[in-house]
């Protein structure tokens, strides 16, 4: 034989077998193996300067040429991480769920798939060409799925492994709007996947986010990723090997959580161990969180299986741990069945799929069916629940989880604004709360704890009015330190937190507390005292004080002080060293100017009795009291001036004191006509 035509021959022989393999679909999805860590939390310093360099905006106008490129850098720069986002939960609604279908590739496991999504949210195809499209189209229509809920995506993908590869919802905390984050997909050179997120959201006009710095990427694939919808993040410890620069990856483990931080805006990260033969790794695999406190983690019964103890471990891991609301999870097992060989297949019901109200269930045949669906139907008995038969599938290691994924709905979270709390002595401890949703308040609760009692308990608030909720507590003794935090829920599934339990705010009750009604009429001079004893005396304390205070609302005080027979001033304008540094008890009156009507509400405790010292000549004073009376006034007390706007400098004068008439709150000059100090002791 000729050389020439050896060569020939050599050659096309050589083609036939690349198109032949190339052909054959993808055998396992992007998955694969550690060991689990303490939970981290999140605590990042506000120059989070070892973070990504996020500082370009996306750029989504124009579409990058997408049969060149080979990797996830020909994606537009989008390097800018998302501010004032969360990453919702699955278990919230959803708008689309996405498929890679190609005709003539497991048609009768993606029809099931395909009819149950569509009763719920639009079923969108990616599949290459409109041969496979049209096929898939009548197919379905034969069918009897619901096709106006059946869109199509033309799109060149490697693999039916869409929840690896495919786009991750984050939603804008405000007004609501989905974008995505695109992280690498690098599984053996499955490039056309890697470009899946970021064609995705060209096709939709939807901002995503590439997890880079430019130079440096984040590896993780959808099915190692769980989150909460509050700020809890889980995977595999897979997540540190993939990103481990030492396997390949450009990120430190540390580094793989402050990104995962800033890009889904966590408050935890936690890690369990894979699956020892799993080859890709997943946590859906072998964990389903089926709500905020509730998951699911797979069982085997063999006890000689290393995976056995790998799989209680991860259940007692759960177990000990608790989400944002400070409930620890509710751990239920569901059966697993492993097969035997050198690759074995794990019979998973983890790997399920929840689209809003209806839950797509895994089912091999393997003896365990009925128990899983019985599991998942007591769990989440609000849902319902579907079979789907994926026997045909899960011999190539991934299930429904890992061949759907969802698209959230556009939806705010509730925003929460606590707007008083009340807590004094003696009297029901109140708090009030401002609760706004586009879509509906389903739930809304104050969680606390007390000083006296460290186990929280949970209140529903009442709904008020125009978004306000109240929720209203027992009293509690002063002193006593209420830790408490606000928890909201919307109609679809989106949960809000002021505070969480690793967090609290507090308030500490109070005895009682005062309010005086100062007036801006006329001059605007008001001539007070206090009857009670102020938790501060420093009048800034009081008069700023921001729950009761009377900021901008005042712009002058005075003081006269007798002993030292002087005037003290304080101008909120006025420099610092300008002003005279006040204290106010309830011996002192006070003299405030005001610009506008305002209450001052003071906090204290109410005195037994008081004493006055009052010197020789003019005293400015309180008269702390709680009705009115002369109060044995002493007779060398001969002149009383009180407030009289009428009267030429706001004061009139009563020189017959015997039967004068003395009232709560106001400031009085008394005139000591004795030649000593007189003590005058004053019952409340």
């Amino acid at each position: 034989m000729k050389s020439g035509n050896f060569i020939l021959i050599f050659f096309f022989s050589f083609m036939l077998c690349i198109t032949v393999f190339s052909s054959i679909p993808s055998s396992s999805p992007d998955h694969m193996e550690n060991e689990h860590d303490e939970d981290t939390a999140i605590y990042l310093s506000p120059d989070n300067t070892s973070s990504p360099d996020n500082t370009s905006s996306p750029d989504n106008t124009s579409s990058p040429d997408n049969t060149s490129s080979t990797d996830n850098t020909s994606s537009p720069d989008n390097t800018s991480s998302p501010d004032n986002i969360r990453t919702p939960a699955q278990w919230e609604r959803s708008e689309e769920i996405l498929i890679s279908w190609e005709w003539g590739d497991l048609d009768p496991y993606f029809t099931d798939i395909s009819k149950e999504v569509a009763e719920e949210a639009t079923i969108r195809i990616a599949t290459s060409n409109e041969w496979s499209a049209d096929n898939i189209k009548d197919h379905l229509e034969n069918n009897d799925v619901e096709m106006n809920n059946v869109s199509f995506f033309m799109v060149d993908t490697d693999d039916r492994w869409i929840r690896d590869y495919g786009p991750i919802s984050i939603t804008d905390k405000d007004d609501g709007e989905v974008s995505f984050v695109n992280m690498m997909y690098d599984r053996h050179g499955r490039w056309e996947d890697d470009k899946f997120p970021w064609r995705y959201g060209l096709e939709r006009s939807i901002d995503w986010y590439n997890m880079s710095d430019g130079e440096d990427w984040f590896r993780l694939e959808g099915g190692n990723l769980l989150v909460d919808g509050n700020g809890i993040f889980y995977t595999t410890d897979r997540c540190f090997e993939q990103n481990d620069p030492a396997h390949g990856g450009d990120l430190t483990e540390e580094e793989v959580i402050q990104w995962a931080t800033e890009y889904f805006d966590l408050h935890r990260f936690r890690d369990i161990d894979r699956l020892t033969d799993d080859g890709h790794g997943h946590i859906d695999m072998q964990v389903k969180l089926l709500n905020e406190n509730t998951v699911l983690v797979a069982e085997l019964t063999n006890e000689n299986d290393p995976d056995h103890d790998i799989l209680e471990s991860n259940a007692e891991f759960f177990e000990e741990r608790t989400a944002r609301n400070g409930k620890p999870y509710e751990v239920i097992r569901i059966p697993m069945v492993k097969g035997g060989g050198w690759n074995p297949t794990y019979y998973t019901h983890t790997n399920s799929l929840i689209v809003n109200d209806k839950v797509l269930v895994p089912l091999y045949g393997q003896g365990t069916d009925s128990e899983a669906i019985d599991i998942y139907e007591n769990a989440m008995p609000e849902h319902e629940i579907v079979g789907i038969d994926s026997s045909s599938i899960i011999g190539q290691l991934g299930a429904i989880h890992c061949t759907t994924m969802q698209v959230s709905k556009n939806n705010s979270s509730p925003q929460i604004d606590v707007l008083d709390v009340e807590a004094f002595s003696g009297e029901n401890v109140s708090f009030t709360v401002e609760i706004q949703d586009d879509t509906g308040v389903s739930v809304s609760e104050l969680h606390y704890n007390t000083s006296e009692k460290e186990d929280l308990t949970v209140v529903d608030m009442d709904y008020l009015r125009n978004g306000t909720y109240e929720a209203v507590l027992q009293p509690y003794p002063e002193g006593t330190e209420i830790n408490y935090f606000v928890r909201a829920k919307d109609e679809y599934g989106a949960v809000s937190y002021d505070g969480d339990a690793w967090d609290m705010h507090d308030v500490t009750v109070h005895a009682d507390i005062t309010e005086l009604e100062l007036s801006g009429d006329k001059d605007g001079w008001n001539f007070i005292s206090l009857d009670i004893v102020p938790s501060s005396n420093d009048l800034l304390d009081i008069l700023e004080d921001d729950h009761g205070g009377i900021s901008r609302n005042y712009d002058k005080v005075m003081y006269y002080n007798s002993s030292m027979s002087r005037w003290y001033s304080y101008i909120p304008d006025r420099g610092e060293r300008f002003n005279d540094d006040i204290r106010w008890d309830r011996t002192k009156g006070i003299w405030i100017r005001m610009n506008e009507n305002d209450t001052l509400s003071i906090v204290g405790s109410l005195p037994d009795s008081t004493k006055l010292s009052i010197e020789t000549g003019w005293n400015m004073v309180g008269i702390p009291i709680s009705e009115l009376g002369n109060h044995d006034l002493p007779e060398v007390i001969t002149i009383v001036g009180y407030q009289n706007s009428s009267k030429e400098n706001g004061i009139d004068y009563i020189e017959d004191t015997t039967d004068f008439i003395f009232e709560p709150r106001k400031g009085y000059w008394l005139y000591n006509s004795a030649d000593h100090t007189v003590e005058w002791t004053i019952e409340y």
